[in-house]
């Protein structure tokens, strides 16, 4: 916890040695709080959460910055701006990687920063990233920096004003308004919380203050674990298993004995590490599906210091490989899963980035694809709402000729690619692709990761929720039951077809007896029933109906 009693330091001006430790102390604050702000979420769908997004985002700003030797705020505001451009992850991410760019245009060019660039450059960050959102929304994050700006727009600075006590205004301001956002968004009112992306803002705002105040940064609660690897080149042909997973899990968290976990890690992959330390445990693992690991980890309890690598990535940094033979047109999407993986290899995807829901791949994870292939169009599938923003912003930085399709679930990302037509120009392409994903009704069962109230649904932790285009529309104790409701929402004169992808909880047989009965249930209608082995973590199926 963060004491504000102190004796504070005086600052007339910072320079950027100051900005630096200032930024990894909110770093570290966020981290220490990011399960705090994850709670503030209202919708109960397990998902990349806003205080693990935003942390990851800020988390690689703070590598970037340890890693620097510059020591004017003009040079750090870039660089952090650079760094949470490319790490990225969620839209909070997104927003909050606007923020640093932003505030770096505010302080371009300059050595050491006073009151009255600080307060343009805050400015500058609020009006970048009201830009970045197509459609902002009050009672978010936006609101949080907009009243900012707006409560110390009168704030006056006199030769040596002392900066701790500007910071703490813009402290009190913004905590201000968050507190009013939980009555500006009804969902938000109705779960009697503030908004998560607002919290996480003001965290790392608290965190800056911290060291401006102290001369220290906010310390770390979780122990820092380093898997000392050797860089060994190894052909990309001979590499079995293509992401490198590391994590570790509290043992003061735990809800499971942890000592299987070995064992079913070395079901999936190799190079299992998993070690009983004190009062953690730490994993690392080879595999082809990072998801499966933190789903197995998570499992046990809660995990910290989560770090995925690309062996085959890593492989090619390693020594020069022969130039990819040019294609007209290249598919990248995301996704998770050994069946969902196949049905688009199928498709004719060039790259498939392993995450979902659970795992939000960054702006750099898809400018690493990118830049991995050798294209005339390279056509992107976010296939979540959550991961639109860091596809879009990857097609900002890269050079070529990126056509991001916003889809928002798999099945609209299989419909998508389904509509390709190599005979029509790519803005043919993207609008047929963009209007076959939204024609198709899509649909998911999965479990709920809080209480929560949604309208006039109470869902209860655990319960088994159903979800029609994004929104929750049933809930039960129940699969079975709460997948028929699903598809008897989702079926009507029009549908003829019905897909079910089931996942990894799921049985051949639990979805053979599923189709049976949704096949008795409409004899009459004439629609067409089929499942397929998803295998997909967390969502016990994805439904498509057209």
């Amino acid at each position: 916890m963060i004491n504000m009693e102190v004796n504070a330091l005086s600052f007339a001006t910072i320079d950027g040695i100051t900005l630096k430790q200032m930024i990894i102390s909110a770093a570290n604050n966020l981290s220490n709080k990011k399960v705090m702000v994850d709670d503030l979420n209202v919708f109960p769908v397990p998902d990349g959460d806003t205080g693990t997004n935003m942390s990851l985002t800020v988390n690689a700003v703070k590598t970037a910055l340890e890693n620097s030797d510059e020591d004017t705020v003009s040079a750090i505001a870039e660089i952090a701006a650079n760094a949470s451009l490319r790490g990225a992850r969620g839209n909070s991410g997104v927003i909050l990687s606007q923020i640093f760019r932003g505030f770096s245009k505010g302080l371009k060019g300059l050595d050491v920063a006073d009151g009255d660039s600080i307060k343009l450059a805050l400015n500058s960050a609020k009006e970048t990233a009201y830009r970045a959102v197509m459609k902002p929304q009050e009672g978010t994050v936006l609101t949080v920096a907009r009243q900012i700006c707006e409560g110390i727009e009168d704030y006056t600075f006199e030769e040596n004003t002392d900066l701790v006590e500007f910071l703490e205004t813009v402290v009190v301001v913004g905590n201000k308004s968050l507190d009013s956002t939980t009555e500006m968004l009804p969902a938000l009112k109705q779960a009697n919380v503030v908004d998560a992306g607002g919290k996480g803002l003001m965290t790392l705002l608290e965190g800056a203050l911290y060291f401006l105040k102290n001369g220290v940064v906010v310390g770390t609660q979780e122990e820092k674990v380093e898997f000392v690897t050797e860089d060994k080149y190894v052909p990309l042909e001979d590499i079995k298993f293509g992401y490198c997973t590391e994590l570790i899990i509290k043992k003061d968290e735990l809800k499971a004995p942890w000592k299987k976990l070995r064992k079913k890690l070395e079901y999936i992959g190799d190079c299992v590490i998993v070690i009983d330390d004190s009062d953690i445990i730490k994993v690392h693992v080879h595999s082809n599906n990072p998801g499966i690991v933190l789903e197995e980890s998570l499992k046990l309890g809660e995990i910290v210091d989560i770090k995925i690598d690309n062996l085959k990535e890593q492989s090619r940094a390693m020594v020069k490989e022969e130039p990819k033979e040019y294609v007209e047109n290249a598919f990248i999407t995301v996704a998770t899963g050994e069946g969902i993986v196949q049905v688009f290899e199928e498709l004719g995807c060039n790259s498939i980035i392993q995450g979902g829901q659970t795992m939000n791949p960054s702006t750099e994870d898809f400018v690493k694809e990118i830049d991995c292939l050798n294209a005339g169009n390279i056509y992107v599938f976010p296939n979540n709402k959550n991961i639109i923003l860091a596809a879009e912003q990857a097609k900002n930085i890269s050079e070529k000729n990126v056509i991001v399709v916003p889809t928002k679930t798999i099945v609209q990302g299989i419909s998508a690619l389904l509509a390709f037509d190599e005979d029509v120009d790519a803005q043919e392409n993207a609008d047929a692709m963009l209007s076959a994903a939204q024609s198709i009704k899509s649909g998911s069962v999965t479990f709920a990761a809080r209480d929560c109230d949604i309208d006039d649904l109470h869902v209860e932790k655990d319960d088994i929720m159903g979800l029609l285009e994004g929104k929750i529309c049933t809930a039960s104790k129940d699969v079975f039951k709460t997948t028929l409701e699903v598809v008897d929402l989702m079926v009507d004169d029009d549908v003829t077809s019905v897909s079910l992808y089931r996942g990894e909880e799921v049985s051949e047989q639990d979805a053979d007896t599923l189709v049976a009965a949704l096949e008795e249930k409409y004899a009459s209608s004439d629609i067409d029933f089929t499942v397929y082995n998803g295998g997909q973590p967390l969502y016990y199926y994805y439904i498509s109906a057209e």
